[in-house]
């Protein structure tokens, strides 16, 4: 099983990286972290296994799950900015609506 997970330095971020690891998967899975920088973000954090990518953050997801075709995405209910949220509406939404894959949001 492949699973993607977007991170962006928030704590419903870190709350979904820390429900991932609490799934009792059969066999474990491969995490894939996908941290997309705003132009106008200035926090960035690294994690294991991180794909830096950089542009609005649910296209970027996308793309990357569009190539890996994984089972399952895992993403917070909220981002850092409720301002982008407003602006470009909401990432997990996007992710929810778009995906062909299972959306898990944490939050």
């Amino acid at each position: 099983m492949k699973a993607v997970i977007g991170v962006d330095g928030s704590k419903y971020s870190e709350w979904a990286l820390g429900w991932l690891g609490r799934i009792p998967f059969r066999v474990a899975p491969r995490v894939m972290a996908i941290h997309t920088i705003e132009l106008n973000s200035a926090r960035i954090r690294y994690l294991v296994r991180q794909i830096p990518r950089v542009g609005p953050a649910a296209e970027e997801i996308l793309r990357v799950v569009s190539l890996e075709q994984p089972d399952l995405i895992v993403t917070g209910a909220k981002g850092r900015s409720a301002v982008a949220r407003f602006l470009q509406g909401s990432v997990s939404a996007k992710l929810t609506r778009q995906s062909a894959c299972t959306t898990l949001i944490i939050g």
